[in-house]
């Protein structure tokens, strides 16, 4: 499991149960079990993997461990409601456009199961379907 594929997998939780997160943790747990979170508040509440990656991988780099990684986590905190954050903007933003597609992705993996679209950057190397 990658840090992308755990954001998506937040951000998916999130849209289910009607909600956005604030802030992103990220949880790293090294070879000696020494436990370290790290955590951001972005802007603009979210529910996209998108943002949600983007946030988890500069806490990832500014939080680097020389150390092997036994565990990480991505979480998503400081909820709202979905319809608490209901301002309508003038012109679609890339959040607008991004939750959009990953409703869309939801759909499709709910009717034809989870494997049935996912990120290209999460397809595994060499393999083609046709």
């Amino acid at each position: 499991m990658t840090l992308l594929d755990l954001s998506h997998q937040v951000a998916t939780r999130l849209r289910r149960s009607r909600k956005r997160a604030r802030t992103v943790v990220l949880k790293l747990r090294d070879e000696s079990f020494n436990t370290i979170t790290r955590s951001e508040t972005v802007a603009e509440p979210t529910a996209t993997g998108a943002v949600l990656f983007e946030v988890a991988w500069r806490l990832l780099l500014a939080s680097r461990t020389r150390k092997k990684v036994r565990l990480i986590g991505v979480t998503g905190a400081n909820l709202i409601d979905e319809a608490a954050d209901a301002q309508l903007h003038l012109f679609a933003d890339d959040e607008t456009r991004r939750r959009s597609v990953e409703e869309v992705a939801d759909v499709i993996r709910e009717r034809f199961g989870s494997g049935a679209i996912q990120p290209a950057a999460l397809l595994k190397q060499g393999r083609r379907e046709a």
